[in-house]
């Protein structure tokens, strides 16, 4: 499913970096196959404490979010302890 929003900004320095935290938590906590239920609350917590969100921001985070995890998960491609997967 690829998410689209009309009018997004680009993002700004601050938030390109969030971002890139994001994924490298993400890619981490999905190198070995398996989502744990501690690690969606890693990644959770860093969605949570991301510093003053703007709804662009946080679309791009929960779009990387279905990137790396959602879409993988829904193909079999990873497995979700905390989805019962």
């Amino acid at each position: 499913m690829k998410m689209e929003r009309a009018g997004l900004q680009q993002p700004t320095p601050q938030e390109q970096q969030e971002l890139e935290r994001l994924k490298q938590i993400i890619e981490r906590a999905t190198a070995d196959g398996i989502v744990t239920r501690d690690e969606f609350e890693q990644i959770q917590g860093a969605i949570a404490h991301t510093k003053s969100p703007t709804s662009d921001h946080i679309f791009r985070e929960i779009a990387l979010f279905r990137q790396l995890v959602t879409a993988k998960v829904d193909a079999g491609e990873l497995g979700a302890e905390v989805l019962g997967q």
